[in-house]
This record gives structure tokens, C-alpha cells and sequence, in this order.
């Protein structure tokens, strides 16, 4: 072969790039014919972000993120002081009912009476009553400050507890020491006393009998006396472990009793009640499944 068909048909082949680090070179030969390494593709190349922001990013501009990625124009409702307290009161238009106030613990309108302590939140007279005599707890139910004293007033906010000390006027209130409870008349003395009374619902007082004769020591007392004369029951578990008021109890029939132990559903019984669990070894039901729990570890189960 002649040098001029040589040069020929080495201007022919096309070029090769003999740079193995070149990212734009075209695939190379195999073995030394001096080609070019393939480059890797970028892990995220063909993401099609934009400028749409992270899915798990947190908008701080209090709106909602639409479905397409950007973020909405409408932003969440705006919540002025919905949660917010002061005085012991919730601070929104719900709260503020047309009947008074709105105890912040059960959420009821238009109650007549008001315990108040050294820390001032105003709680209702039935919330006050459970916690320091059901509950025998003397904390505020708000911020949970030591009360070892509370006033029981007609209303929520007739002053500080502090200057209402200093004046001297908790010298002329009735003071029930048991309890730690300062109350302002008779009314509302009689009002907290109905609270704590243990009287049959079922019995009507007549003309010639003494209304005291329905009101009982405590709710075993009552509980014997309405099963021997009315045929109703209570549920001892309950009783045991929920702190109601005695004219909050509810008694049943031994069939609805039945039903209110094993699957809940029975009339007057709370929706969310599922029944009382048993244990499948000493065929005993217990309140919850926390307390069926214990149960079975004590015993080694």
C-alpha cells in the first residue's frame, strides 16, 4: 500500500478522543483502542421541581399547600385568641355565652356559683367541689397551683383572693374546715351541700314523710337501699373508679347490667363506654384493660 492511500484513509476515520475523563465524549472501544468512559447520569436529572417547594417543607406562611405543588393563596383560618385564656375564661366569641361566662373545665353556660383561690381562676362550683371532695385534690384545676383554701362566691371575679383576705372579709364567711372552703350565705351553703347528698331518685317524699329519710350516709348505703327496694343495680366498678356525684350515677336493671359489664350499650351508659374487659383465667372483669393488665402480670401471666 502506497503512503498516499495511507493518509487517505486515515482521513476518513472519524476523530477519537482519547480524554477519559471528558464528560462529552461519545461511548469508547473496547480494549485499548483509547475510547472514552461512559459518564454517569445525574441521580436527579430529570426531576421537574421547579419551584415547587419540598413536600415535607413547613409553610411558614400559614398556608395550605395545594395538590399541585404550589402553595394556595387561601391561608388557614385565623384563630384570634380561640384557645386562649384569661381569668380562667376561654377569650372567644363561643365562649362568651348570652346566659354568663363559660367554665373553661366543663364547658357550661350560666353557672350561679364560683370557687376561687389564692392563684384567682375562677372555676365553676360543681368542677371545684369534685376536685377537692370526689377527687380529694386541692391543685387549681387551670395551672395546677396548691389551693389550701378556696372561696365559693356568686361571682367569677369579685376580686383577687388576696384582697379579699387582707380586707377581712373571709373573717364574716361560713368556713368549712374538712374541706378548706369559704362560703359567702346559706344559699350557696345549701347549694354545696345538695352536691354531697347520697338521696334515693327514685323515692317521693310525701306529706308524712321526712325528706331525710331518703338521704343516705354514703352511696353503698344508697346502693342497698335501691337494690332491696327498687330492684336496680350499680355498677361496682364504676363506682369504684369514676368520681360522679351521687345523683350522677346511673343503676340498672340486671339485664342491662348484664350488658353494661360485657359490651357497654346499656340505656343512659356513655358511648364511648366498650364494656369492662375480663380475664379468660379467673373469669374476673376488671375497669379497663390497663387495670386487666395488671392483673395478669401480678399473677405471671
Amino acid at each position: 500500500m502506497s503512503a498516499s492511500q495511507e493518509t487517505s484513509q486515515q482521513s476518513q476515520r472519524p476523530p477519537q478522543n482519547h480524554n477519559r475523563n471528558n464528560g462529552n465524549s461519545s461511548g469508547g472501544g473496547s480494549g485499548g483502542g483509547g475510547g472514552g468512559a461512559r459518564p454517569k447520569p445525574p441521580r436527579f436529572q430529570n426531576n421537574n421541581y421547579g419551584n415547587k417547594p419540598p413536600r415535607y417543607q413547613k409553610n411558614f406562611n400559614n398556608s395550605r399547600p395545594h395538590s399541585g405543588g404550589a402553595a394556595s393563596k387561601k391561608p388557614f383560618p385565623q384563630t384570634n385568641g380561640a384557645a386562649s385564656l384569661r381569668n380562667g375564661f376561654l377569650d372567644d366569641d363561643e365562649s362568651t355565652s348570652v346566659n354568663g361566662p363559660q367554665c373553661c373545665v366543663c364547658y357550661k353556660d350560666s353557672r350561679p356559683f364560683w370557687g376561687l383561690g389564692p392563684c384567682d381562676h375562677p372555676v365553676c362550683l360543681e368542677c371545684a367541689t369534685r376536685l377537692r371532695v370526689l377527687v380529694s385534690s386541692n391543685d387549681c384545676a387551670i395551672c395546677r397551683a396548691s389551693l389550701p383554701e378556696v372561696i365559693f362566691c356568686r361571682s367569677p371575679n369579685p376580686g383577687t383572693f388576696m384582697s379579699l383576705k387582707e380586707s377581712g372579709r373571709l373573717r364574716r364567711l361560713t368556713f368549712l374546715p374538712s374541706y378548706g372552703v369559704y362560703l359567702e350565705d346559706d344559699e350557696l351553703r345549701e347549694a354545696f351541700d345538695s352536691l354531697l347528698q347520697h338521696k334515693c331518685p327514685f323515692c317521693e317524699t310525701t306529706d308524712d314523710q321526712n325528706p331525710t329519710d331518703v338521704n343516705f350516709k354514703d352511696f353503698p348505703a344508697l346502693q342497698k337501699h335501691v337494690q332491696r327496694v327498687h330492684s336496680l343495680f350499680a355498677c361496682d366498678l364504676c363506682a369504684q373508679n369514676i368520681h360522679l356525684f351521687s345523683n350522677e350515677r346511673r343503676f340498672y336493671t340486671r339485664s342491662e347490667l348484664a350488658t353494661h359489664c360485657r359490651k357497654g350499650g346499656a340505656q343512659g351508659d356513655d358511648k364511648s363506654h366498650r364494656g369492662h374487659p375480663a380475664c379468660e383465667f379467673c373469669d374476673k372483669r376488671f375497669f379497663d384493660p390497663d387495670a386487666l393488665y395488671k392483673h395478669l402480670r401480678y399473677w405471671g401471666f
